[in-house]
């Protein structure tokens, strides 16, 4: 995998990272939601494109369980505020929203700020890893043009 690639799918990544904050935002403020909202099975999930780029194992073993910490606790939210009745990949989300207190909301925002902490942790491990295929790439270009 080329370095643009690698580049590209960490920016990817932080731009995912930021629309999830946003749905719980959404979730917190009672907009419609649809089957996008539904939170994602992340068991298997890694950054294997990572691994073989030979970055840090330790440094991608912490921005994956940041990444598992995010979508744990983003599912927490959802499953607060909804449950789902009917889901599946031809189909729409169906799902009824449950009647939220007061205590209730106050919890997701707790919630919320702990989730943005943990997001921006991994925006920052993500920023990190860029900056160091980008100095990779500048490097091989030095090396090529001498």
């Amino acid at each position: 995998m080329n370095r643009y690639t690698i580049i590209n799918k960490i920016e990817r990544e932080k731009e995912l990272s930021l629309k999830l904050v946003d749905k719980v935002r959404d979730i917190i403020e009672g907009k419609q939601i649809n089957s996008e909202y539904l939170p994602v099975d992340m068991t298997s999930f890694g950054f294997e494109y990572l691994y073989t780029a030979k970055f840090d194992e330790l440094r991608i073993k912490q921005l994956e369980l940041k990444y598992k910490n995010i979508h744990k606790i983003y599912r927490k939210i959802f499953q607060s505020y909804f449950e789902v009745v009917d889901y599946s990949y031809e189909g729409e989300l169906t799902y009824r929203a449950k009647s939220i207190s007061e205590k209730d909301k106050i919890v997701a925002m707790d919630k919320l700020v702990f989730l943005e902490a943990i997001n921006k942790e991994f925006l920052e491990c993500l920023s990190i890893l860029a900056k160091d295929k980008s100095l990779l790439l500048e490097t091989d270009c030095l090396e090529i043009a001498s």
